[in-house]
């Protein structure tokens, strides 16, 4: 209907439907009632396999080998499709109980009941935590609808996949590398060792984080530390006083995460390496008990990155400071800064050039074999959960 108005009117064209984003997602029922039947699974393997293995290699196998074994018995993986035009609150635990409820006889009234109360439940728990989310993970489902940013959505074939693998690979590779020489370990040294309080410590106070390739994820480490402590404290000890670093923890997830919109070179994606979370948590431990306080009293002054209660914020009052000493004196008539920054720091460390740094500081013999070994033949795939 047309009508006299002194506002300008716009017709605006209907949009058109978008496809629907599809993607495979490998899913576990990690429910409360699930994780303490696993705990109660736990109680009752026999850990001595493990404890009396003097091959760290092997006890890392035995160990990752039993925990899946429980963890497939009670919480199996299934595959379930989703798809941007899933409601928000269709989580793919939702999507797979719904497929499971599907399979039931019409006649198992009992069973049926069980089903439709649980899947209602967990809908109401999603919707409950959908309505305390900030605004960044509101935006984050307004582009999975949307396809505003489709970036987020974007799927890789295996041929990409292989591709990125190589690229990832390629930036960090050295035909000629030769690994650091081990120092000789005198008899009089003693290997370092970690204690199980600190073991404990570590493993209850682990925040969520993302799965590496063992398929191990956070909560078990964190749930079950009571039960795993005199495990993880014997595979940890074996593994400085053989200073050998596992074979399988050494690999390494790596997620391509896209730095533009639509990315099409392979430079376009940023690689993030996820390893082990037990990995993590050993590296992390190692540094802080035996060597954070030897490296970082050898660290100069100026340098504020890596290292105890250092941030950018103590970097900036102290140029702040320095260019206004500077300018505080009569024979100063200007102040030049000079930035840079290192591409690809990380992955262009020369090895040789680090042992070499190591070997200067008072650190634990032990310790510098350990990194050597920590660096040495690493394994890498990239990964995607589309």
């Amino acid at each position: 209907m047309l009508i006299k108005t002194d506002h300008e009117g716009f017709i605006l064209p209907a949009g058109l439907k978008l496809k629907p984003v599809r993607r495979k997602v490998l899913v576990r029922d990690c429910r409360e009632h699930r994780k303490q039947s696993f705990y109660m699974a736990l109680t009752t393997l026999d850990w001595s396999d493990v404890l009396n293995e003097v091959d760290i290699n092997k006890a890392v196998e035995v160990l990752e080998v039993k925990i899946r074994a429980v963890m497939n018995k009670f919480m199996p993986q299934k595959s379930v499709r989703m798809s941007s035009r899933d409601p928000v609150w269709m989580s793919p635990l939702v999507k797979c109980m719904l497929r499971t409820k599907s399979h039931i006889s019409l006649n198992n009234k009992e069973r049926l009941s069980l089903f439709n109360k649980r899947i209602s439940e967990l809908i109401t728990e999603n919707r409950r935590k959908l309505a305390a989310i900030g605004s960044g993970e509101w935006w984050k489902g307004v582009d999975a609808l949307s396809q505003r940013r489709r970036s987020s959505l974007i799927n890789l074939d295996k041929n990409s996949l292989v591709r990125l693998n190589d690229y990832f690979a390629n930036l960090c590779y050295d035909d000629t590398y030769v690994r650091p020489s081990d120092m000789d370990i005198p008899d009089s040294v003693k290997p370092p060792k970690i204690s199980e309080r600190c073991v404990w410590n570590t493993l209850v106070h682990v925040k969520k984080t993302a799965t590496g390739p063992d398929d191990l994820p956070y909560w078990i480490w964190k749930d079950c530390a009571e039960l795993l402590t005199p495990i993880v404290t014997h595979v940890w000890n074996l593994s400085l006083s053989t200073h050998t670093w596992p074979d399988s923890w050494k690999r390494a997830n790596v997620n391509p995460l896209p730095k533009v919109n639509m990315p099409i070179e392979d430079s376009d994606y940023r690689g993030i390496n996820v390893t082990p979370v037990i990995a993590r948590l050993f590296e992390k431990v190692v540094y802080r008990t035996q060597a954070q306080s030897v490296i970082e009293n050898n660290l100069s002054h100026t340098q504020f990155a890596y290292r105890q209660a250092g941030s950018c914020t103590n970097a900036l009052l102290a140029i702040q400071h320095q260019t206004y000493k500077y300018l505080d004196s009569s024979d100063c008539s200007a102040v030049r800064i000079f930035t840079m920054d290192f591409s690809k720091a990380f992955d262009f460390v020369n090895h040789a050039i680090l042992s070499a740094k190591l070997k200067q500081l008072p650190l634990n013999p032990y310790i510098i074999n350990w990194y050597h070994s920590f660096l040495y033949a690493r394994q890498q795939r990239v990964y995607t959960h589309g």
